[in-house]
């Protein structure tokens, strides 16, 4: 079963429950990674843009003022493709962030992926101030809400030297 080692131990609440989502996953990668000289106090507040926030669009901005970070982002046609990528990254002990659809108009949500197996992947939903709250979705059923419904194709995560070579 493919998990990033000591994922339990970096914890960060997402301020704005609405639409922080995006910002606290990189903030979250940011810390599991022990990036250095970045601002973190107000890191989810800097690079929330409301109902524009995408992988991509804050991904750009993080990536503007801090040019050391390399930000890979990727859309997948089948939610298959998508699994298996994030299993590839997970077994590489590349953390990443998950994006898929809720359903019933709820719109979607990104999370960072923590252990993938067979049946689903284990993802932090959530976290308060003293520990990281998880949900594990069935493989089958991410892989419906990625073919079916609208939202939620695609994967990002930072790239490290590792990845380059």
């Amino acid at each position: 079963m493919p998990k990033l080692p000591n994922w339990e131990n970096v914890v960060v609440p997402q301020r704005n429950r609405e639409t922080g989502c995006i910002p606290t996953c990189f903030e979250w990668l940011i810390r599991y990674l022990k990036i250095q000289d970045i601002d973190l106090k107000t890191f989810q507040e800097d690079f929330d843009f409301g109902s524009n926030n995408s992988f991509l669009s804050v991904g750009e901005k993080i990536m503007s003022r801090y040019p050391f970070i390399k930000i890979k982002t990727q859309d997948y046609e089948k939610g298959f493709e998508k699994i298996i990528a994030l299993k590839k990254l997970i077994e590489n002990r590349t953390p990443c962030l998950i994006s898929f659809a809720k359903g019933g108009n709820q719109g979607w949500h990104a999370m960072p992926v923590v252990y993938v197996n067979d049946q689903g992947i284990r993802m932090i939903e959530y976290a308060n101030e003293n520990e990281n709250e998880t949900s594990f979705l069935l493989i089958q059923d991410i892989i419906w809400r990625h073919d079916y419904l609208q939202g939620g194709k695609e994967i990002a995560w930072i790239e490290t030297l590792s990845d380059e070579s």
